[in-house]
């Protein structure tokens, strides 16, 4: 990947999630060769500052016999849970309610389904519509269920 792709990635995820996107930035093929990305690491450092937890190289085509997974994956695992338990979320319990509507709301076999539908998968787990927000969604609104990106 290019310097200035790697650029425009991080705008585009800041963009998206805001302030509190954490990324690592992983070159591939540190140790045969195959196109390994220089990453000039200053100057996104200096430009994306505390959104980049760090840098990182992997070969997935190496085998450590350090660790007995492919070079760099096992720092890379530990690099992620040090950055992951600084987030605010880690930690706390899913209300039972909302994720028996998520998985209700997942099993779903349609890509799309009606505002009413999904208040009535979310009522039968028990939660309620929200008045300040049903104002702002018409009853006759699809909503998507598949992933975008």
């Amino acid at each position: 990947m290019q310097q200035c792709q790697i650029e425009d990635w991080l705008k585009l995820l800041r963009l998206r999630v805001g302030d509190g996107v954490r990324v690592i930035i992983i070159s591939t093929y540190c140790q045969t060769g195959q196109h390994i990305a220089r990453i000039d690491q200053p100057v996104l450092q200096r430009d994306f500052g505390d959104m980049i937890v760090g840098f990182h190289e992997v070969d997935s085509l190496v085998d450590d016999p350090a660790t007995g997974e492919k070079v760099g994956i096992a720092q890379l695992k530990q690099m992620i849970a040090e950055a992951a338990q600084n987030f605010e979320q880690m930690g706390i319990v899913l209300n039972r309610a909302w994720r028996e509507s998520r998985d209700a709301l997942l099993a779903i076999a349609k890509p799309r389904i009606s505002y009413t539908e999904f208040t009535t998968v979310c009522s039968a787990h028990g939660l309620i519509p929200n008045p300040l927000y049903q104002g702002s969604i018409k009853k006759n609104q699809s909503l998507c269920l598949e992933k975008i990106w």
